[in-house]
């Protein structure tokens, strides 16, 4: 086993930094990788913040770019040719008081073009993927609404557009 550890403080403990190399054409690449498994699973990639009184950030982002495109994240799960491919959760924690924290997907603005758009998109199948967008229940009091909302704009204000499959199906409200 390899172990990576900075040192312990009264006051502010030690940080671990792991950077690649500059390049003068291309900057060196960081890589993450674990252990393959010749008959069983892989091994796992685990990256959490320590508890405390208030736990730390986890950022993941990619750099600015002055002079083109700035880098892409990319967040995905493998293939699997005899199995069930993994699936992706995004979720929040619980709070015991104060309000639930929330999720905000967003997507970048655009000062001379078109802004950046957000896709949310079920696989086709045999049959397709379902779509369900649902607000939470109320325990004592109402449930959460569901809004959908086209934006506003000095020449014309955006549609919201109901369409159901080709085929039979229909739109139900």
């Amino acid at each position: 086993a390899l172990n990576l550890a900075a040192g312990e403080s009264d006051q502010s403990g030690g940080s671990v930094t792991v950077a690649g190399g500059f390049g003068g054409e291309a900057g060196g690449k960081v890589s993450f990788a674990s252990g393959a498994s010749a008959s069983g699973i892989s091994g796992s990639i685990g990256m959490t913040t320590a508890n405390g009184k208030a736990s730390g950030d986890l950022i993941a982002a990619t750099g600015d770019a002055s002079a083109g495109d700035s880098g892409r994240l990319l967040l995905s799960t493998g293939d699997a040719t005899n199995g069930k491919a993994g699936s992706m959760q995004i979720s929040t924690g619980s709070s015991d008081s104060g309000v639930g924290a929330g999720i905000m997907l967003s997507a970048g603005v655009a000062n001379n073009a078109k802004g950046g758009s957000v896709t949310a998109a079920a696989a086709a199948g045999t049959d397709g993927g379902d779509m369900v967008l649902e607000s939470g229940a109320g325990a004592s009091g109402a449930g959460g609404d569901v809004r959908l909302l086209a934006g506003a704009g000095p020449a014309a204000g955006g549609n919201v557009q109901l369409a159901a499959g080709a085929g039979a199906g229909s739109v139900l409200v």
